[in-house]
């Protein structure tokens, strides 16, 4: 494993492996066609997209942050509509 000079691990790294797993779980949930509910083609394509974003690449680090921050954002331009749908339809159930 790659350490600094005072024997920590970078946090690059630690980063890297955040936004993979992230990656690979909206890749996983865009497949399987769900996530909080039932997903829309379109919802999916977005996530598969997001989620190929949020998968490090060996660019330049100003990059893959610009990258690592649109995938972020297709992912709350997805999912939080899902989620406040999903507890619109919570609320009014009895």
């Amino acid at each position: 494993m790659t350490r600094d000079s005072n024997g920590n691990i970078r946090p690059a790294i630690i980063a890297a492996l955040l936004t993979t797993t992230v990656g690979i779980v909206l890749i996983s949930a865009a497949f399987a066609g769900y996530i909080f509910v039932p997903l829309a083609l379109a919802s999916r394509l977005l996530l598969v997209i997001a989620g190929l974003c949020l998968i490090p690449s060996s660019a330049a680090s100003e990059v893959i942050l610009v990258v690592n921050l649109v995938g972020l954002a297709i992912v709350d331009a997805v999912l939080i509509p899902l989620d406040l749908g999903r507890r619109a339809e919570l609320a009014v159930k009895p």
